[in-house]
């Protein structure tokens, strides 16, 4: 899938992230797209535009079927959904994600997904 960067350049550059946040555009199979400085190199996703890297890999196996409902709910309300998720980088760490559908031109649904860690508190 070629996904246009000029498609996505205002949209992500609309997204006020703050350096503690990862942000990954990801397509409706998972397959990362692209992704911030902060997530490649905390996640260790070398080259994630030339590499084949499956978010759903990164995720505890009993939250990869929510992740995919976020994706259902972001299209087919139009808006933005939240949720808890245990990323993996080692070991697994509690996120807190917003998954938004990218609508535009390209072949396959695309998505941009936000995530922050949750404080040591919130555990």
């Amino acid at each position: 899938m070629k996904i246009q960067w000029k498609e996505l350049k205002p949209i992500i550059a609309a997204v006020k992230l703050s350096d503690k946040q990862y942000m990954t555009v990801v397509d409706e199979e998972g397959a990362i797209i692209m992704a911030n400085a902060r997530m490649v190199k905390e996640l260790k996703l070398e080259k994630p535009r030339q590499a084949k890297y499956n978010f759903f890999s990164l995720l505890h196996p009993v939250h990869i079927e929510s992740f995919r409902n976020a994706f259902r709910y972001s299209v087919m309300n139009n808006s933005p959904y939240s949720m808890e998720i245990h990323l993996k980088n080692g070991q697994y760490h509690p996120m807190q994600w917003q998954v938004s559908f990218l609508p535009g031109k390209t072949p396959a649904k695309t998505f941009l997904c936000i995530g922050q860690k949750k404080p040591a508190d919130d555990v």
